[in-house]
């Protein structure tokens, strides 16, 4: 399992343990919010971005399990789950893949580009009509 994947297992099974199994109101609260923060970090962001997201859910995480400690066994458990799984995004997450940029290609093909049959091909899978000028309006 990579990391990331086991950060995202962690972060939704102890948000799920602590919602459902938890008495205590303001864990299961900072705890969702420890979540939604862990999940952006994991799935939506990169950069620092990504970091500073995940450094967020690490201290919501913290605070979760500061106030399941009063509640249950099965609190403090979940909210340890959800701050490793935010800890793990802090740690590794410089290394996953961000959401946007494994597809990122740019809209504007070149002169050049345009003899080559390959980038001709690759301006029609983006939408564009390779023969057509880049002066030349829509309807010519």
């Amino acid at each position: 399992m990579s990391s990331r994947n086991l950060a995202l297992v962690l972060t939704l099974a102890g948000a799920a343990a602590l919602f459902f199994r938890t008495p205590e109101e303001a864990a299961a609260a900072i705890g969702l919010l420890g979540a939604v923060l862990a999940l952006a970090a994991i799935w939506l962001t990169s950069g620092r971005v990504r970091r500073v997201l995940a450094v967020l859910a690490t201290l919501a995480w913290l605070g979760a399990v500061a106030l399941a400690v009063s509640a249950s066994v099965i609190a403090v458990i979940a909210a340890m789950s959800g701050l490793t799984g935010a800890v793990i995004a802090v740690v590794r997450g410089g290394a996953w893949p961000g959401w946007s940029s494994r597809y990122a290609r740019s809209d504007q093909i070149s002169e050049d580009e345009a003899d080559n049959p390959r980038m001709m091909w690759e301006s029609l899978d983006r939408g564009m009509d390779p023969t057509r000028r880049r002066d030349a309006s829509p309807d010519d």
